[in-house]
């Protein structure tokens, strides 16, 4: 569901379920061939795949100390208004996707990545 969708940088395309419910059911991971940090910050270490169908999801991202599943949006089949949609790009998605700063377990994240800067 869209609503579960959070993105962990006011502006930027790194989307998270941050639910460990989403990550214990749905989710494999799997060692990432070649782990990397990107210039955002991130620390790219592992790779998700679907727990059914073993499509490759994306990675998990470690990000203010905190591990998040980091989608990628072709992977996801979205509806709205009743049409099946896939956004080849996050930024293309014509729905909100909420602040992490919107979940209640990481309420004050932004507030400390904007005082370390």
């Amino acid at each position: 569901r869209g609503s579960d969708l959070y993105t962990l940088r006011q502006g930027g395309f790194h989307i998270t379920v941050p639910d460990k419910r989403f990550r214990e059911e749905k989710l494999r991971i799997k060692p990432h061939p070649r782990p990397r940090n990107d210039p955002e910050g991130y620390s790219k270490k592992e790779k998700i795949h679907c727990i059914s169908c073993d499509s490759d999801w994306g990675v998990v991202g470690i990000w203010m100390s905190n591990e998040f599943p980091l989608l990628k949006c072709k992977c996801f089949v979205f509806e709205i208004s009743g049409v099946s949609t896939v956004f080849k790009k996050w930024s293309k998605a014509t729905f909100v996707i909420q602040s992490i700063q919107e979940h209640p377990e990481f309420r004050n994240i932004l507030a400390v990545e904007e005082q370390e800067t």
